[in-house]
């Protein structure tokens, strides 16, 4: 993902900063239910937006994993969130015979997204 939000506003930063002005300042205000329902609704919103956002860049990144002309990255440059597709695409192809499609399967696809 290029972030440059230091020189102009990303949808990401902008939704993370959102979020996290959202959360409780004290300590003990986290055990405790906020009492205004549009803090909750808010927090949904920008959760799936979140989400969404994050859901774009593992698809690309499931597209482009394991191709020879794909995205030039060097080793250095890799997350460890691609060696996790690879695994992924290697593993459906070599343990249970599938060709591993375009798109990740929507079980695995929430999985990651939620980590």
């Amino acid at each position: 993902m290029d972030c440059n939000a230091v020189q102009q506003d990303h949808e990401f930063m902008t939704l993370f900063w959102r979020q996290a002005q959202l959360q409780p300042v004290a300590f003990w205000a986290r055990y405790f239910i906020h009492p205004n329902p549009m803090t909750h609704y808010r927090r949904w919103i920008n959760r799936r937006g979140l989400d969404a956002i994050i859901g774009k860049v593992v698809d690309d990144r499931y597209r482009f994993c394991g191709r020879a002309g794909g995205e030039k990255t060097t080793s250095r440059q890799r997350a460890a969130v691609d060696y996790a597709l690879d695994m992924c695409r290697v593993d459906l192809e070599m343990n249970h015979g599938i060709v591993a499609a375009a798109t990740l399967d929507p079980e695995t696809r929430d999985n990651i997204i939620t980590q």
